[in-house]
């Protein structure tokens, strides 16, 4: 039998995936945690209770069906979340619901983005304006001026892109002459031939004579045998133009159209707007002109000219997403690209290439995000998270895993939102959705000291999406609130209905109300008139129902009455009936209905959605009617209650502050101890006792060590009137029961409270 100490005084590898808990060789391992639910790993190397969810609002306009968060910066003080729904927005600034959006006394814009849209709508922003594409939607362009007043209506492209999938050359040289609007500069020519009608406009010709050359395209048809044209390329001898040959390309499109579909991606990079990829060319880079956003001419060619691009490789590149960052970099299905520029020149069309550097794919329609330097992004299959970081040794960018530790946390993730830091005391935070089980996996990053710690973050529901607005990050959440039960009364042979014949509803309290039925004269309390068929006579116990406060009955129209309780989630309510075949009854049947809604990560408060105030004996939290609930008043927990439909009365009223939500579990589990013994090279066989554990916190209200709760208050100087002081110092723990193979160590709470844990050491009585 020995006996060792042990010390885990860091926690910065965070969670690790269960295949590693046979690597004890790892450095991770010292480090790293089995469990870590509902905490965020600080870069000093502790872990502290994530921060609680502040509601903020619920979302219409059909949020089921799709949702998407979308920042918008304008300036330091002017920052917002725009929540889209269905052919909606909301607008949230500071946490703070905007109402009587753009005078039309909703709250909300009307918009024309439909829920089919929002998955895969991306978007980009310069100064007041945001830009939404997809590639089945004509892009939006989105216009602030005031926290309430936004405008939205369609790109106008100045000059949309052209396209020609296949087209045909027409010589025309035998037309004659055409006459040029002047000798020099950018010109108009006029000409004259047969084969023109209206449907060439947005052709294009060519010329060569002599010592000129150029391209022109055609804007406007005259007559039968009339047409202009706007010259793009300037002729070297524009006076000979009258003696040059000339051809008809025919065959372009425009390229962004509702038949060939719209641009996947977007974002402003040096002066541009770039659009990456559209739903006909998925693999190709549009750039406008400089500081001219909506036009896609080529012009001349100069540098200040639009250029397109295709990524041409071996394999399909879809373009999922575009960023601007020391370079402009390019995300698809097949690889990820740069557009390198040397000596920092600008991108022009004459040296624009894209270099594929590494070919992992990312995944469609989770946005990347740009953090220190490095870009991250989800792999194709949603398998990892990837960091495209370049390399100044290799002068090239390279794609590393950072989630390779702890892969087994992302679960179908469908959105990813970077919080950089504020504070020395906090890393970049990193919160991925996951889709597969409505859980975030949540990543502090500090990559001047090589953390990458994971977590994993639940609530009383499903995380859907995710966003961050400078240091505010918010997500929308589905939260399934108990639903009114119903149940089914069917009448039939209403002419056999005896007198006296009854319905009798036992509510939860085991009180009792009873329908009677009568066949003649007027009906009384509890009472219904059996009469002339089926239909009236379920209409007369349907209002014999509703004449009880604590049911609803509406009149149903034929001979089935729907009756829904009052309470929400009340269980154990049945309906019998005297007369089981011609008053057929069904129980009542419990649900939920599902609530979305839009909360603020907020480190002020410890519960989800929660609601906070001043000093109240009560508090609106309609949003939570019917949920059973945690008050924490003045610092101090009281007693659980279930609100009622749209307000929770607390046990005590508080003097200063309350704050109301629903709990989640915190829980910090350490790996399996392999402790070092001479002459055993591994203990993993071995019984293992944990004897003490001392636990070193930091403004810490409540701990419990393998469900010990471990006292906070010391008895005899504390005041228990008051709430619970935040400790900082050392809690020990004696006496801990019980023999395993792994002996490890689990850190929870029994309250929603302050938690800090920096660190702890233990001692181990071994079976070696």
């Amino acid at each position: 039998m020995s006996r060792v100490i042990a010390i885990q005084n860091s926690f910065t590898s965070g969670e690790l995936d269960p295949k590693l808990l046979s690597r004890t060789d790892l450095k991770a391992y010292e480090t790293g945690l089995t469990t870590a639910l509902n905490v965020v790993v600080l870069p000093q190397g502790g872990v502290k209770r994530r921060p609680g969810l502040k509601f903020i609002t619920e979302l219409g306009g059909s949020p089921e069906n799709g949702i998407r968060l979308v920042p918008f910066e304008f300036n330091t003080s002017d920052a917002y979340l725009l929540a889209f729904t269905h052919n909606r927005m909301a607008v949230i600034k500071n946490g703070v619901l905007q109402t009587n959006i753009a005078g039309s006394g909703n709250n909300y814009l009307t918009t024309t983005i439909t829920s089919a849209m929002l998955t895969k709508m991306c978007w980009t922003q310069s100064a007041d304006t945001i830009i939404t594409v997809q590639e089945d939607m004509a892009p939006k362009k989105i216009t602030r001026t005031s926290d309430t007043a936004w405008t939205i209506a369609d790109v106008t492209f100045d000059f949309n892109p052209q396209y020609a999938p296949s087209f045909t050359i027409v010589d025309t040289s035998s037309a004659g002459t055409l006459t040029p609007s002047a000798v020099s500069g950018n010109i108009t020519l006029t000409a004259q031939h047969s084969i023109f009608s209206s449907s060439h406009v947005g052709q294009y010709v060519n010329v060569i004579g002599g010592n000129s050359f150029g391209r022109a395209r055609i804007v406007e048809f005259d007559s039968v045998t009339v047409v202009k044209a706007h010259v793009e390329i300037p002729f070297f001898n524009t006076d000979a133009i009258a003696n040059a040959s000339w051809e008809l390309e025919t065959g372009y499109v425009d390229t962004f159209s509702g038949s060939k579909g719209y641009p996947r991606s977007a974002c402003f990079h040096q002066g541009r707007l770039y659009f990456g990829g559209s739903k006909s060319r998925p693999s190709t880079i549009f750039a406008s002109r400089i500081n001219e956003f909506f036009n896609f001419n080529p012009g001349e060619g100069n540098a200040d000219d639009a250029f397109v691009a295709t990524l041409d490789t071996n394999q399909l590149n879809a373009i999922v997403d575009i960023i601007s960052a020391n370079y402009l970099q390019i995300f698809t299905t097949g690889g990820e690209f740069y557009a390198p520029q040397e000596f920092s020149d600008p991108l022009t069309p004459t040296n624009f290439i894209a270099k594929l550097q590494s070919s992992h794919g990312s995944k469609e329609n989770v946005r990347v995000q740009n953090v220190a330097g490095g870009t991250l992004y989800i792999q194709r299959q949603g398998k990892a998270l990837n960091e495209f970081l370049f390399s100044s040794g290799e002068d090239a960018y390279t794609s590393t895993q950072i989630s390779l530790l702890s892969s087994h946390l992302l679960n179908t993730p469908t959105d990813m939102s970077i919080r950089k830091a504020t504070s020395t005391d906090e890393g970049d935070r990193l919160a991925l959705v996951n889709s597969g089980d409505g859980s975030m996996a949540v990543y502090t990053l500090l990559r001047d000291q090589q953390i990458v710690a994971a977590s994993k973050f639940t609530t009383d529901g499903t995380f859907l999406n995710i966003a961050t607005v400078v240091s505010d990050q918010y997500a929308t959440v589905l939260r399934k609130k108990p639903a009114q039960a119903t149940c089914t009364i069917v009448v039939s042979d209403y002419a056999n209905i005896a007198a006296g014949s009854t319905v009798v509803v036992t509510k939860q309290d085991g009180t009792t109300f009873t329908a009677t039925a009568i066949t003649s004269g007027s009906a009384g309390a509890g009472q219904f008139l059996v009469q002339t068929n089926n239909n009236t006579t379920a209409d007369n116990l349907a209002a014999c129902i509703n004449n009880d406060a604590g049911f609803a009955a509406p009149n149903p129209g034929a001979a089935t009455i729907t009756v829904t309780r009052a309470d929400r989630g009340a269980d154990n309510t049945t309906v019998t009936t005297s007369d089981a075949t011609r008053l057929t009854v069904t129980q009542f049947v419990n649900g939920t209905t599902d609530e979305y809604y839009v909360e603020l990560f907020d480190e002020n408060v410890t519960l989800d959605s929660a609601v906070t105030g001043a000093n109240a004996s009560s508090a609106s939290v309609a949003h939570l009617g019917h949920f059973s609930l945690k008050i924490i008043g003045d610092g101090v927990m009281q007693a659980d209650t279930t609100a009622g439909a749209s307000t929770v009365t607390f046990p005590t009223a508080t003097t200063s502050t309350f704050e109301v939500g629903l709990d989640y579990t915190v829980t910090v589990k350490t790996l399996p101890i392999e402790p070092s013994i001479q002459g055993y090279a591994s203990l993993k066989g071995f019984k293992k006792r944990v004897l003490e554990v001392n636990a070193f916190l930091n403004e810490t209200q409540n701990l419990t060590i393998n469900s010990n709760t471990i006292p906070i208050r010391t008895l005899g100087t504390d005041n228990l009137d008051v709430g619970i002081p935040s400790f900082t110092g050392t809690k020990t723990l004696h006496g801990i029961l019980g023999y395993s193979l792994t002996g490890q160590i689990e850190i929870g709470q029994s309250a929603p409270l302050k938690l800090h844990l920096l660190g702890m050491d233990y001692k181990i009585s071994t079976g070696a």
